[in-house]
Parts: C-alpha cells; sequence; structure tokens
C-alpha cells in the first residue's frame, strides 16, 4: 500500500506529519460487512508500523484508529480512518539552518561597535 500525505511547510523544521488513511467498503453496505478498526474496549485492533518505513527525517509519534459511517445516497457504509503522525528530527536542522543565521547576526551586529577611521 502506498500512501501519500501532504506536508504543511509553513512551520518547517518545527511540523508534524499526519497521514490519513481511509479504508471502506463502498462495494458492500453495513448489512453485509462492517469494517472494524477497534476491539471492544476501543482499543486500536492491530494496526501497526514497521519501523522500515518511517520516512527519512522523521521518527514515528503516534497511531490513532477512528471507525465512522458513512451515508451516500441513503446507503450507510462503515469506514476506518487511520492517522500515522510522524515527528521531524530537528537536530540537524539546529546546526544547518538556525546556527549560521544566528552566526551571521551577532557578526553583523560587532560591526556597528568597531571603530571608524
Amino acid at each position: 500500500m502506498r500512501v501519500h500525505c501532504e506536508e504543511n511547510m509553513s512551520s518547517f523544521p518545527m511540523d508534524d506529519v499526519v497521514c490519513s488513511i481511509h479504508i471502506s467498503t463502498y462495494g458492500t453496505t453495513m448489512d453485509s460487512i462492517i469494517v472494524k478498526g477497534l476491539d471492544s474496549e476501543g482499543k486500536n485492533s492491530g494496526f501497526g508500523l514497521d519501523s522500515k518505513v518511517v520516512p527519512i527525517g522523521y521518527k514515528f509519534k503516534d497511531i490513532t484508529v477512528n471507525e465512522e459511517t458513512v451515508e451516500f445516497r441513503g446507503i450507510k457504509y462503515s469506514k476506518v480512518v487511520v492517522n500515522v503522525a510522524f515527528e521531524r528530527l530537528r537536530g540537524s536542522y539546529v546546526v544547518i539552518i538556525f546556527m549560521p543565521c544566528i552566526a551571521f547576526v551577532l557578526l553583523s551586529y560587532m560591526t556597528l561597535f568597531m571603530e571608524s577611521r
């Protein structure tokens, strides 16, 4: 299964990414099949993530599973929504982006205190 997750780059590199996977049976109504993602206690019934599929530069954060009922043209279908959350690893961005910017600003301010000839 391939899943595409959209990223909001407005808070880069302090952003988190949530991938939503919708699993439903639009070919069969709720009278025949009910898709279940939660067990009888309301907990995740087996959705997991292999550590090999975590994108580079991220770490796995959380999986949440919700069951929903969708009505389409008067017919009810069951749907499971699996939200997989990833957190960006921020350490390298501090060294690569923030440290040079801070050094540049400090160097610029130092020129204000130099004697002119």
